[in-house]
């Protein structure tokens, strides 16, 4: 097998392992931070008369963590799925019935063992390179997901005249 062979096989392997070690992560849900808005601020407590919950089988649906589903005063109010980062996220809202905090819930769903995607990038760069300093000029088009690892065609044109185009496969994360 020449070079080309061994890479490719190198990069499937490489891709499903990732894939394989990400997504079977416990996905439990956890609190995020803050936001800096209500960092500092002073609360008020409002009279609750009624207030519209889900049914309590809902919170394990929902894998919300198992302090939350075993406690009896904490009710599901809201749950809304949303995209960020390239994968679904469930964010869910519970509400506590004994002490009247909210406390929100995010869940990443798994990322697919294989999916496509659409995905496209433009891109400025300014660098140096062996013939000298270069402005590069580029874009790409990622079309393939296995876990975090993404794949598709690019293509860079630099100042000095000089082209590449071809595939990539690159991962991503926070």
């Amino acid at each position: 097998m020449n070079q080309y062979t061994w890479g490719l096989i190198s990069g499937i392997l490489a891709m499903g392992a990732t894939s394989a070690i990400y997504n079977y992560k416990d996905p439990l849900a956890h609190l995020g931070e803050v936001s800096s808005a209500l960092v500092g601020q002073l609360t008020t407590t409002e009279p609750c008369k009624v207030v519209q919950v889900y049914k309590k089988e809902l919170k394990k649906e929902l894998k919300l963590p198992k302090d939350v589903q075993n406690d009896s005063t904490q009710k599901l109010v809201a749950a809304i799925d949303i995209r960020e980062d390239g994968r679904d996220h469930t964010v869910s809202g519970v509400y506590n019935t004994a002490t009247g905090a909210v406390a929100l819930y995010d869940r990443p769903h798994a990322l697919p063992l294989l999916g496509i995607i659409d995905i496209k990038t433009l891109f400025v760069a300014y660098g140096v390179k062996d013939t000298g300093t270069v402005m590069r000029f580029g874009g790409g088009y990622d079309l393939l997901q296995s876990g975090p690892v993404r794949g598709g065609v690019v293509a860079h044109v630099d100042s000095d005249g000089k082209y590449f185009g071809g595939f990539n496969v690159h991962i991503s994360w926070r």
